[in-house]
């Protein structure tokens, strides 16, 4: 299988996949709400419940501790999400920068 010496156009004018790169940040800014709104809605919530007539100490320890879990979880798979998509980018760059040193090898070696 010969390697094409053909460079794609879109190659050398800045990022590649902006939407991609913009998707994650926008999961990365958003795993941080969750854990800054999610955690005061947790805390708010444990106070409630604790000082409630049907709550006490140990409905509001479950509260929080559940609640904190609950949060931790949906913050990390937002976290995750947004790190997939930038090792699928950094991926796809180390193939293409390969690729391309490989043809440019290739290229010279035939010379």
């Amino acid at each position: 299988m010969e390697a094409s010496s053909e460079v794609p156009e879109h190659v050398g004018k800045g990022h590649r996949w902006p939407a991609l790169r913009t998707v994650a940040t926008i999961f990365k800014v958003l795993a941080w709400l969750i854990v800054g709104l999610g955690g005061l809605a947790v805390l708010i919530a444990t106070i409630a419940v604790a000082v409630s007539d049907d709550g006490g100490i140990g409905k509001g320890l479950l509260t929080l501790v559940f609640g904190a879990l609950g949060v931790g979880f949906y913050a990390l798979i937002t976290f995750a999400a947004a790190e997939l998509i930038a090792i699928g980018i950094a991926i796809e760059e180390n193939t293409h920068r390969t690729a391309e040193e490989l043809a440019s090898r290739a290229g010279s070696a035939s010379d």
